[in-house]
């Protein structure tokens, strides 16, 4: 039995056995590419295929193979066209904008990409392994008398796959935790129960938005997503107050 010890983005830099001795280690591009490998001990002698999160190497051609296409590691791009199309982005063919805190563990889609709740949840995104995560909690809405049951599809979201979203750290195969895991434990830590929300709406996106960050989104797509969470806020209390009128 041997055990991966992976960087942040899921690259294995290195092997140990059960012993805990290192048997392989491996150093790598930006983008993926093994530039060297060593293996320190002699008694291990098979190959580590595994890359990027979702990516095993094919050593006949050199790519990566990502379940739903092809990466070429030296280019830092998939050598065939995303399969959901422009709903991915405009470059059908772009890995991520940065390898070090961006993966497309299915080669498909983006995680962490902004939209609203019902784009995120749309036809195109069906089976994309991700899921669609409100800043502005539809109970919070509810409470606020701004929604009713059903959720509001124009509510700024985020893509997240389980581990980023739901998963405690004993789950997360990174051993983090996703934004409801950590956000409950922000609510804990300020006496609040379950439903039960922050009294002024920027104490509540300070919860929400610090779940998300503890939870490993980068800080640039949380502050987009504030805003844009803030600018429907207001726009649903527009509407309320004019049809009070």
């Amino acid at each position: 039995m041997y055990y991966t010890h992976s960087s942040l983005s899921g690259l294995p830099e290195a092997l140990t056995n059960s012993e805990g001795e290192i048997v392989w280690q491996g150093q790598y591009s930006a983008w993926g590419h093994l530039q060297r490998q060593t293996r320190p001990t002699s008694t291990f002698n098979r190959e580590q295929n595994l890359r990027f999160q979702g990516q095993y190497f094919d050593k006949e051609t050199g790519l990566h193979y990502n379940t739903f296409r092809y990466y070429a590691p030296d280019l830092g791009r998939f050598t065939q066209q995303d399969p959901i199309g422009l709903a991915g982005g405009i470059n059908l063919y772009a890995y991520a904008p940065n390898p070090l805190t961006w993966v497309d563990p299915w080669g498909w889609a983006k995680l962490f990409a902004l939209g609203t709740y019902g784009e995120l949840n749309g036809s195109v995104h069906v089976g994309d392994q991700l899921q669609a995560h409100e800043l502005l909690r539809h109970e919070y809405l509810k409470q606020q008398g701004l929604a009713n049951t059903s959720r509001l599809s124009g509510n700024p979201s985020i893509a997240l796959d389980l581990d980023h979203h739901t998963r405690g750290p004993l789950k997360d195969t990174r051993g983090i935790g996703g934004a409801h895991w950590h956000e409950a434990e922000i609510r804990a830590n300020q006496g609040l129960g379950k439903n039960e929300f922050a009294s002024t709406l920027k104490r509540e996106l300070d919860i929400t938005s610090g779940g998300l960050r503890k939870s490993g989104v980068p800080a640039s797509r949380v502050k987009q997503l504030r805003q844009e969470a803030l600018k429907f806020y207001k726009q649903q209390v527009a509407a309320k107050v004019k049809s009070c009128k």
